[in-house]
């Protein structure tokens, strides 16, 4: 079961999570994500107008189904 309907998520958004204000980002690199924050070392961040995932930002970030 995806966390997220990437039904209308752009192509380029490979992964995505919630922060803790409860909006969800997508992002083409992996982010790193601890307990209380997201972290991107190179590529976008943008934010989505998607459901976002209701619980601990840790448990949030989900890579794009194949």
């Amino acid at each position: 079961m995806s966390k997220y309907d990437w039904s209308n998520v752009p192509s380029d958004v490979k992964w995505i999570a919630t922060d803790d204000n409860g909006k969800a980002y997508g992002f083409d690199c992996k982010p790193y994500i601890n307990k209380n924050w997201i972290s991107l070392y190179q590529g976008f961040q943008r934010a989505l107008a998607i459901q976002p995932f209701v619980g601990e930002i840790i448990d949030s970030l989900e890579e794009r189904p194949k």
